[in-house]
């Protein structure tokens, strides 16, 4: 792995967001003395709750783009002939909304603690933990 990546990853700034979370959920365990095996599997459950609820989330979100591009891409075209921008512009401003909507939801995410783990397993293999 280029060392370019990881310190780009290191330095984004949601990458420093996601890292505070995990960090202050591993004080928690340590405060009330959790003992490592049982983190190790609070950290696999909370990993798989989380990449289930944001795979479901970008499933809803691809179909959201590709209904509003299918749907409204001829009405768009037909809209800008006739000289209305405002139902093209429509279809530009729903994509905007789902991105938004995605956001959220990972807001509110299951697991949303060890965020930082599942991006860093993404951006770096699966073997990272």
């Amino acid at each position: 792995m280029p060392w370019e990546d990881l310190v780009q990853f290191r330095d984004d700034a949601e990458s420093r967001s996601y890292l505070r979370k995990i960090r202050l959920w591993l004080q928690e365990r340590a405060q009330v003395g959790t003992l490592g095996p049982i983190v190790s599997e609070e950290l696999d459950d909370l990993l798989s709750d989380y990449r289930r609820y944001m795979k479901i989330q970008h499933k809803k979100y691809g179909n959201g783009i590709v209904s509003a591009l299918i749907l409204s891409s001829g009405d768009a075209l037909a809209n800008i002939m006739n000289m209305r921008p405002g139902s093209a512009l429509r279809a530009l401003i729903d994509v905007r909304r789902r991105k938004i909507a995605l956001d959220e939801a990972e807001l509110s995410a299951p697991g949303r603690e060890i965020a930082y783990l599942a991006k860093a397993q993404d951006a770096f293999g699966t073997g990272m933990r």
